[in-house]
Order: C-alpha cells, then structure tokens, then sequence
C-alpha cells in the first residue's frame, strides 16, 4: 500500500465486498480506468484486489459469500480510542 498522510476526519479508504469480484474489477475497471493487485495469497479462502490509479493505491475490492455489495468508508484519525 501507498504510504499517505490524511488530515484527520477525512477520508483515507474506501473498500467494496463483492459477491463477483471478478465482474466488479471489470465494471470499475471500465468506469475508472484503474487497475488491480490481488493481494491474497493463491487458493486462499477470499480475495482481495487493490485497486490503483495512475500507479496509486485508491481502495480495495474483495470478495463476499453470496448476498449484497457493501461499501465500507475509512476516516483518518491519530487515536481510534479518542476519536470514539
């Protein structure tokens, strides 16, 4: 992963759990122009995809098991603990 600083309460991530990860780096792929590093190790039990733009990490795509794509937002902060 890219090394970043974030100011702290924005946005640092962005990821998306897919049923077909496949069809989903296709679709983004299309969409954006990005492209995707599995990360996982071969013949693990799911996968999951960086995907980049203009050679910098800009979220992550991984699989599900079966139902609904959902999305998960990141926000940068220097304390998880404080910031609860």
């Amino acid at each position: 992963m890219t090394e970043r600083a974030y100011p702290q309460g924005v946005p640092c991530w962005i990821d998306t759990g897919q049923p077909d990860v496949e069809a989903a780096a296709g679709f983004y792929s299309g969409l954006f122009g990005c492209t995707f590093e599995d990360v996982m190790r071969p013949g693990g039990p799911s996968r999951y995809l960086i995907a980049k733009l203009n050679g910098q990490d800009v979220g992550g795509l991984a699989s599900t098991q079966g139902g609904a794509a959902v999305w998960s937002t990141y926000i940068a902060v220097k304390d998880a603990d404080t910031a609860v």
